[in-house]
């Protein structure tokens, strides 16, 4: 049996039982105790946090930061080290891979243990271009700091014992970031692509919703084509279709909104939208769910940045068809008939999933089945695959 002791990533204070680390965590440390083995989590001190994850596994509260730039540079080395030590787990599991080089630092000093550092780079901070390698992502490069993380990145690649990411493509960013800064890689970066949540699932045989109601359930910041949605509303007025913008992050504080308002900007511009309702999508598993079975379709954020999306996912899960442009990730876990290239053609489609029964029925079960690919006995299965390769 395993001894784990994992940190985790939240970027999402204000909101936190949404935020996809809590999420991600709350789901795999609850399958590694069912298992049989020993789970920690080093985490920040959040209450509510700390209660939803302490039904699954043993919490260790610190100083770990919880915001955009927080979560990546705050770092409580002498108690981690202690922790460490403590415990003595055989292997840390980092998901917030900016703090592998310091994990790796926190190992050392704890001395006289042989505990592996795995690393999930959840995000690269990379953002793709047409031709040519990756550039910083733009949201995360206030003060030139993306440089930094990037470098931080790489360097938790280079230091850990397993490093792995959700998608083919995000390993692509990694390998052209790391050839244009001329570092040498020369291990794998594995794939393991996050679990679906087993609360967000329907069980038994779809039925074709009554209502025209297409769902939109994505951060409504600048960075993730907030600017592109907004159109595509006005493209679709025609189409005798409601829209349900399901807002993750509901609940931002006044410092937060200093550091970046465009979502209370795009809040403020989705409500003056015919047919357009906006509603809490950062309330519990069980409410929100609810919220996405009122759907008939799903839009994906048209984030060209996009290493993955569990919002999607969610929809998928439910059977709820999700159109998504024909970039980034997508192509890895979107059902290819609900891939398009212009917005024009996601309005042809959109048009057929709300008026053919029969064809939402086939993309239904489609998407289903595509979402089961992303259980978390597959994660399970692929992760100790991973670890069995090190000896």
């Amino acid at each position: 049996m395993m001894n784990i002791l994992a940190l985790i990533n939240i970027s999402n204070v204000d909101d936190p039982i949404c935020d996809s680390g809590v999420v991600f965590q709350s789901i795999i440390s609850r399958k590694f105790r069912k298992a049989g083995h020993t789970y920690t989590v080093l985490g920040p001190n959040i209450p509510e946090v700390e209660a939803l994850i302490s039904s699954t596994a043993t919490y260790i509260s610190c100083d770990l930061g919880a915001s955009r730039y927080g979560s990546r540079y705050s770092f409580p080395f002498e108690k981690i080290t202690e922790t460490i030590r403590r415990i003595q787990p055989n292997f840390f599991f980092n998901q917030q891979a900016e703090l592998s080089p310091a994990i790796r630092a926190a190992i050392a000093s704890a001395r006289g243990l042989d505990t592996k550092l795995l690393t999930y780079c959840h995000y690269p901070a990379l953002y793709p271009q047409s031709e040519g390698p990756p550039i910083i992502d733009p949201s995360l490069n206030a003060f030139g700091l993306g440089s930094s993380i990037v470098l931080n990145i790489l360097s938790g690649l280079l230091l850990s014992d397993v490093f792995f990411t959700q998608s083919r493509f995000a390993a692509e960013l990694l390998y052209g970031a790391a050839k244009s800064f001329n570092i040498k890689i020369e291990k794998d970066i594995r794939i393991l692509p996050p679990m679906l949540d087993p609360m967000i699932f329907r069980i038994g045989d779809p039925t074709p919703p009554p209502r025209r109601t297409l769902v939109y359930n994505h951060r409504l910041y600048q960075s993730y084509g907030t600017d592109e949605f907004l159109s595509y509303i006005d493209m679709i007025h025609d189409l005798d279709v409601d829209v349900l913008v399901a807002d993750p992050m509901p609940r931002r504080s006044s410092s937060r909104a200093l550091f970046n308002d465009s979502p209370t900007l795009y809040r403020t511009l989705i409500r003056e939208k015919p047919r357009t309702r906006i509603l809490n999508g950062g309330t519990s598993r069980e409410a929100y769910r609810d919220i996405l079975l009122e759907a008939r379709v799903g839009l994906a954020a048209p984030r060209k940045a996009c290493v993955w999306s569990m919002s999607s996912i969610d929809c998928l899960s439910l059977g709820i068809p999700v159109l998504a442009p024909s970039y980034g990730a997508y192509p890895e876990f979107i059902p290819s008939d609900l891939l398009f290239t212009t917005w024009e053609e996601a309005k042809q489609k959109l048009g057929m999933l709300m008026n053919d029964d029969v064809h939402w029925l086939e993309k239904s079960k489609e998407s289903q089945e595509m979402a089961n690919k992303f259980s978390i006995a597959q994660f399970y299965k692929t992760f100790c695959s991973f670890l069995k390769d090190l000896g």
